[in-house]
C-alpha cells in the first residue's frame, strides 16, 4: 500500500510540476543562420539513387540548408520537456534574419533545345519552401519565390520541379544550385546524384 501512495504521489508531482512548466517558455531567438545547403531528387517523399527513373511530373529536387541557431531552448524528461516542446516557440522558427538577394539554378545535362548543359534553368522551374517536403504549398515561379524571401528566408527547406519538358524520353537530370543571401553570404550545391526522368 506505501508503494502505491508513493508511486501516485511521484506521478502527481511529476505531471504538476510539468505542467507548470508550459507557462514558462525559455527566452528563445527564433531565427537561424545558414551554414551550408545540399540538394537531392526526390519522387514524392522518397530520395532518389543514381541509375532511378521518375515521371517529370513526380520529381522534386529538395534543398536542405544547413543552420545554426542563434539560441537553443533546453529541457529534459523530467522538466516536461514534451509538454514544454509542443507550447513553446522552437529555435529558428521564423525562418534566417537573411534574405535570397539571388538563387539560380544550371543544368548539368542537356535538357531540350532551350536549355542545353551549362545554361541557367531557373526561368522552367517552379519553387515551394517548407520545413520538409510534406509542408509545401503551392508552388510559385522563380520571381514570386525570391520576393516571398527577399526580406528574410522563410523557411529551411525549398525545392523546386520542371515547367518544361525535357527533349526526350528518359532525359538524365543533374542540377548545380547557386544561393546567395543579403548578407552577402553565398552557397553552391549539386544534386547528390543524377537521375532520369521520364516526359
Amino acid at each position: 500500500m506505501k508503494k502505491f501512495i508513493f508511486l501516485s504521489l511521484f506521478l502527481f508531482l511529476n505531471v504538476f510540476l510539468s505542467c507548470n512548466k508550459i507557462g514558462s517558455c525559455p527566452d528563445v531567438d527564433p531565427f537561424f543562420k545558414v551554414t551550408g545547403m545540399r540538394s537531392v531528387q526526390q519522387e514524392g517523399y522518397s530520395i532518389l539513387s543514381a541509375g532511378d527513373t521518375t515521371y517529370l511530373e513526380d520529381l522534386l529536387v529538395l534543398h536542405d540548408l544547413s543552420a545554426d541557431y542563434y539560441s537553443e531552448a533546453s529541457s529534459t524528461p523530467l522538466d516536461g520537456g514534451a509538454l514544454h516542446a509542443l507550447s513553446c516557440v522552437l529555435p529558428g522558427r521564423e525562418g534566417a534574419k537573411e534574405g535570397i538577394a539571388e538563387l539560380t539554378v544550371i543544368t548539368l545535362r542537356d535538357f531540350n533545345a532551350t536549355y542545353q548543359a551549362g545554361d541557367t534553368i531557373t526561368p522552367a522551374l517552379e519553387f515551394a519552401s517548407g520545413w520538409g517536403a510534406r509542408s509545401f504549398n503551392d508552388f510559385v515561379d522563380h520571381s514570386t519565390f525570391l520576393d516571398n524571401n527577399a526580406q528574410r528566408l522563410l523557411h529551411q527547406y525549398f525545392g523546386f520541379r520542371m515547367k518544361a519538358t525535357p527533349q526526350r524520353d528518359f532525359q538524365i537530370t543533374e542540377f548545380k544550385t547557386h544561393l546567395r543571401l543579403t548578407n552577402g553570404d553565398t552557397f553552391q550545391c549539386t544534386t547528390f546524384f543524377p537521375v532520369t526522368v521520364r516526359r
